[in-house]
């Protein structure tokens, strides 16, 4: 069944991604945050472009009849170094948009079937020997800061506006298209992969074509509702996953680039996000019975290599 489908933050490579599947058989909204001058609404592919900025007599129009909101909206955590600056920015990015969000709705007097949040696993903090589930509370870190107040702002201002609020904590999610996976596997291109660290730290990740799923999953079932960790049920260490790369490349795995070097280089981003992990599992997702095609490490990354070569 055809339905009206509104995304925000849609810019990244999840959310393209996203919209690619979801504009296949509804009508999709895509809001930006950034000048859309350029961008037409495509008709034959059932996207239609707007702004927070447009009147409220457009936005009404454009999201009338609307059953699901997706809010992807945030600045990257890992593409500039944590400055007070860009700390604020980050969590600005995230607080204001939903705040935006929510005082539309109220203006316009819209309330929709299924809002889905995007949240991040930092929530948990960091840990080489705990696992996590969705019953554990907020960790340590800026990350987790970052992913509570998040959670939070979604909580205290969309769940007015919504019969059910989906928020998903993402793991790192791996794609050969874009995403952080190009960059975790250069170093062995050029035959200088190793371990980060010590290489204890825990990889939570998941799969681009997972989440894609879970998203249609989270749509179609209307008993999910509540917090869903998007992870593969098989976290491995960071010294593992050098290994399966190296393997799957053919390329040595005996160059550890050292903690202090990282540090030295990436201060707090590089602490949290390269020297440290934590183990978290989907229980709530195995629970309401989602299947993943990914689940396994080493079979991912036979087809994200393989996806990865093609596409250089």
């Amino acid at each position: 069944m055809v339905q009206k489908i509104v995304m925000i933050g849609a810019t990244g490579f999840i959310g393209g991604a996203l919209i690619e599947m979801l504009s296949v058989e509804n009508k999709l909204v895509i809001f930006s945050r950034k000048n859309i001058e350029g961008r037409k609404t495509d008709s034959s592919k059932n996207i239609r472009f707007v702004s927070f900025a447009d009147s409220d007599e457009i936005l009404l129009s454009a999201m009338e009849n609307c059953k699901v909101i997706i809010n992807l909206a945030g600045a990257s955590i890992g593409d500039e170094r944590w400055t007070t600056a860009r700390k604020k920015e980050i969590l600005a990015s995230r607080v204001q948009t939903i705040q935006q969000l929510a005082n539309l709705l109220h203006r316009i007097n819209l309330c929709v079937e299924t809002i889905i949040q995007a949240s991040a696993i930092g929530y948990y903090g960091f840990s080489e020997t705990r696992v996590f589930t969705e019953e554990d509370e907020s960790g340590e870190g800026f990350l987790a800061e970052i992913a509570g107040k998040w959670e939070m702002a979604a909580k205290n201002n969309l769940n007015t506006y919504t019969k059910r609020l989906v928020v998903m904590r993402l793991g790192v999610v791996l794609s050969g298209n874009g995403g952080a996976f190009p960059k975790m596997i250069a170093p062995f291109n050029f035959y200088i992969g190793g371990k980060l660290g010590n290489g204890k730290q825990w990889l939570s990740w998941i799969h681009l074509d997972d989440v894609k799923q879970a998203v249609t999953f989270f749509i179609d079932n209307q008993q999910c509702h509540g917090v869903y960790n998007l992870v593969s049920p098989k976290a491995v260490t960071n010294t593992d996953f050098a290994k399966m790369v190296g393997k799957c490349l053919n390329k040595p795995t005996f160059f550890p680039t050292p903690s202090v070097l990282i540090k030295l280089v990436f201060g707090q981003m590089g602490e949290e996000l390269l020297l440290k992990g934590a183990n978290v599992l989907p229980m709530r997702l195995n629970d309401a019975g989602f299947k993943f095609q990914f689940s396994g490490m080493e079979e991912a990354l036979d087809q994200l290599i393989d996806h990865f070569g093609k596409h250089k």
